[in-house]
């Protein structure tokens, strides 16, 4: 076999690879936007302490993408919870939510050891903050993107053969 052969079929499965991975994190994610508020965890409790915090994403070892949460302490409740909003927007949370409000989330329960922020329901006082319906919108936004990509990068394959090693 020669060489721009071989680079031909290396960069064509690549590109497939690449394309079908995209393709099976839009499923997952689609699959997993199939929940009702009966399908999550559900916890109750009083709200000990709150802060804003953030996390600090590198891509391509150049940029550097911060994202805002809100980070839960719920008495009784051995998750640590950050809830996310899209719009980064969080002042209408510090201005009425204090310490000792009652708190119900629903959440998909993770191992303890990391800030889970798989909400879909946050409720304090009896006011919904966060609702089912909004999440499951950014989920659907996330996974028809995802899955866009993921056939421009399959179809890209086609290109890559027919121009690869010329």
């Amino acid at each position: 076999m020669n060489k721009m052969l071989f680079k031909k079929i290396y960069a064509t499965i690549m590109t497939l690879a690449l394309g079908s991975l995209c393709l099976a994190v839009s499923y997952k994610v689609h699959n997993e936007n199939q929940v009702n508020l009966s399908d999550l965890a559900h916890f109750t409790g009083t709200l000990t302490n709150f802060y804003l915090t953030d996390k600090s994403s590198v891509v391509g070892g150049k940029v550097s993408i911060n994202k805002k949460f809100v980070a839960l302490e719920i008495a009784g409740l051995d998750q640590n919870i950050r809830v996310f909003r899209p719009s980064q927007n969080y002042s209408d949370f510090f201005q009425t939510v204090k310490k000792g409000d009652v708190v119900s989330i629903y959440f998909r329960k993770h191992s303890a050891d990391y800030f889970n922020s798989d909400l879909y329901q946050v409720e304090i006082n009896g006011e919904n903050y966060l609702q089912i319906d909004e999440v499951k919108h950014n989920h659907s936004k996330a996974s028809i993107a995802t899955l866009l990509v993921g056939i421009f990068i399959c179809s890209m394959s086609i290109y890559v053969w027919r121009n690869a090693g010329k």
